[in-house]
């Protein structure tokens, strides 16, 4: 997981193992919440947040709301950073 943004002890992480969705991962303390920013042929296409994640609590009102806005405002940012990050994969796979 890559850590993309840090805001009042909230860290937020970037993971995907999908090429139809990114898990954007927040965790504030030892609680955790996950949004998906749906991507079709590598552009936004959507967004929703999962509250319940099976043995974790999810985020305090007020960081969930932080983590929305968060999420909403920089959608589009984390999509680029995730194509990019997908055609550096592409290009190491390619070369060895």
């Amino acid at each position: 997981m890559i850590k993309i943004f840090e805001h009042r002890g909230m860290h937020v992480f970037l993971d995907s193992n999908s090429f139809d969705e990114i898990r954007v991962i927040a965790k504030y303390r030892r609680r955790e919440s996950v949004g998906l920013i749906d991507i079709e042929q590598g552009e936004f296409s959507g967004l929703h947040l999962q509250f319940n994640l099976e043995g974790k609590d999810p985020l305090p009102a007020r960081q969930l709301l932080e983590f929305e806005d968060m999420l909403s405002i920089y959608s589009e940012d984390i999509v680029a950073l995730w194509n990019r990050l997908v055609q550096q994969s592409a290009s190491m796979k390619r070369v060895s």
